[in-house]
């Protein structure tokens, strides 16, 4: 009787662990990080959080394809159709995205072949109570989804449960691509303001003080300026994808975009640049890159500049293809890759004028320096050619017999049926 009385619990116990071991709901979650080795669909329940991070991480040599699969995360509903912090084709292309929003905005970014690390960090704002999402690429600031997040109580599964998007996907097929990792890491209830004046590791508490002195808070950034750094870099990572990083070198509450000092905002207002202006520029920059002054810019220097100014991967390889052992002259670089990046000097300078240009300088480590001789204007240039290359009047009074005259002028202004003595060759009557 004792035997079969202790058979029975036996299995009792073991129909108890089976069930919990299939079971796919958590039911309890703690308030540290919790780590997920799959992206298989799974459901979750995460404690009410307004702040934490979401990490996803992609594998190395993992090509991320734009076709209909994904790097799913996590999700506030199983068939993907609410907020999604994961990557979705490449990221990119057509309806792809690496986050979607409460409001079903989807941010998009490039991506290519992994490694790649994905942060979302949410917190709550304060003035509006709603959630700030920061996404960030392998560190790298790509976008801030004001009022596109939630707390995390409402996230309530791992990957999607849609069609067969669960398969895992082969090649380019449809389906789920595998994750290295995916990681929810609480932040407790103190962090709701941030600052960036160093880069904080993913466990430590960002908690910056804004109680300075103005001076202080000066002292404490890159430098003072009379246009405010925030507002243009942000304004650029936004526009042209540069400087995302720099984003980090300052103490600004990305939840309301406000830098911690300063209260100058001054704004000249869209101003107009012509094409040869703007080659200027660009020459003005080669220049500056140029540290030497040989009037050639080494590899390593052309290799800092594409990186801060997020030229694309086809164009970076077809410009180091083209270095040479001593450089690169000015021709090559404005063949090559002149015209990305006048566009940017274009929205830079147009946007912020000459401050923005020293902004941008300043940002990528450069010295601004001005023109020494400004350009002549148009009317000094041909009085200047003009001085140096007289012409001498046509005397009408004594023509010569032969049309091959080497001193021969027509008349200015040209006469509409053209110039009729001697037989002339000068006929502008043709129309082309």
């Amino acid at each position: 009787m004792k035997l079969i009385v202790s058979l029975f619990f036996l299995l009792i116990i073991v129909i108890v662990a089976v069930f919990y071991s299939n079971n796919i709901r958590e039911y309890f979650v703690s308030q540290l990080s919790k780590s997920y080795d799959s992206n298989k669909f799974k459901r979750v329940i995460l404690d009410k959080m307004d702040n934490y991070d979401i990490e996803v991480g992609i594998p190395s040599g993992q090509y991320l394809y734009n076709t209909t699969q994904g790097n799913w995360g996590f999700s506030t509903d199983e068939t993907n159709d609410g907020v999604v912090f994961g990557v979705y084709r490449d990221g990119y292309t057509a309806d792809g995205s690496i986050f979607k929003g409460v409001t079903g905005t989807r941010y998009k970014y490039m991506l290519e072949q992994g490694p790649y690390v994905i942060r979302y960090k949410v917190r709550k704002n304060e003035n509006t109570d709603n959630y700030d999402v920061s996404i960030f690429v392998d560190d790298k600031l790509i976008e801030v989804a004001e009022g596109e997040g939630v707390s995390s109580d409402e996230i309530t599964v791992i990957g999607t449960n849609y069609h067969n998007y669960n398969d895992e996907a082969k090649k380019d097929e449809r389906g789920r691509r595998p994750v290295d990792y995916l990681k929810f890491i609480p932040k407790g209830t103190n962090d709701t303001k941030e600052g960036f004046t160093n880069k904080q590791s993913d466990n430590e508490n960002t908690d910056v003080s804004v109680n300075f002195s103005a001076d202080v808070k000066k002292a404490n950034n890159l430098s003072n300026s009379d246009i405010n750094e925030v507002d243009f870099t942000v304004d650029m990572c936004k526009k042209e994808g540069i400087f995302c990083n720099k984003i980090q070198d300052f103490n600004v509450d990305l939840r309301t975009g406000k830098i911690y000092y300063g209260d100058e905002n001054e704004d000249d207002g869209k101003q107009s640049l012509t094409e040869q202006e703007n080659a200027r520029n660009l020459r003005h920059l080669f220049n500056a890159v140029d540290q030497d002054k040989d009037g050639m810019i080494l590899e390593s220097e052309v290799k800092i500049l594409m990186d801060d100014l997020q030229i694309n991967q086809e164009l970076y390889n077809n410009v180091l293809k083209n270095m040479t052992p001593a450089g690169m002259d000015y021709k090559t670089f404005s063949s090559l890759i002149g015209q990305p990046i006048k566009q940017i000097l274009r929205v830079v300078y147009e946007d912020t004028g000459k401050k923005g240009l020293k902004m941008m300088y300043k940002l990528m480590g450069y010295e601004y320096t001005e023109d020494e001789t400004p350009s002549e204007s148009e009317e000094a240039r041909k009085a200047r050619l003009k001085k140096m290359y007289p012409e001498t009047d046509y005397d009408k009074s004594n023509p010569t017999k032969s049309r091959y005259r080497s001193n021969y002028k027509p008349e200015h202004p040209r006469p509409e049926e053209g110039v009729h003595f001697y037989d002339s060759i000068w006929d502008f009557s043709n129309k082309y």
